[in-house]
């Protein structure tokens, strides 16, 4: 079940512009709607919504976040064995497979574009992936992770 925008919509536009599969359409003022054959359940399209007009798949309102606060994702340089799903996945493009230390591992090359959707952590078989809210700096080698 996909994400819902309900009547208090403003049409603003903001889950339109953020959505990274295009799953969201309307026209400004007006309210706009989400395609459930597109939507990924990501919920940036709520975190950026300043009408708190959309809802999760149990009908639960989706608190507005800063985009500062979103939790992006961090590479376990150690666990990386440089197959590449995570970039795969990644509907934002925000992961590409690099060299590092003179073998392929993924990297959070754009991390602007993090939509906060999970994919990369949740297809990852080796747990290399997780998200976690950044200070600013790009990845990490799981500083405070628990293992």
């Amino acid at each position: 079940m996909a994400l819902q925008i309900h009547e208090n919509c403003i049409g603003c536009g903001a889950c339109r512009r953020v959505c990274p599969v295009s799953a969201v359409s309307g026209v400004p003022g007006e309210r706009h709607e989400v395609d459930i054959k597109l939507c990924i359940e990501c919920c940036s399209c709520g975190r950026v919504c300043p009408a708190g007009a959309v809802t999760d798949f149990f009908n639960c309102t989706i608190e507005q976040l800063p985009r500062s606060e979103w939790e992006k994702p961090v590479i376990v340089h150690e666990r990386c064995t440089g197959c590449g799903s995570c970039a795969e996945v990644c509907p934002a493009g925000v992961l590409e497979m690099t060299d590092r230390e003179g073998r392929r591992t993924a990297s959070p090359e754009r991390l602007s574009l993090c939509v906060s959707c999970r994919w990369c952590e949740q297809y990852c078989m080796f747990s290399a992936v997780y998200l976690m809210k950044h200070e600013g700096g790009a990845s990490a080698a799981g500083e405070g992770r628990k293992t």
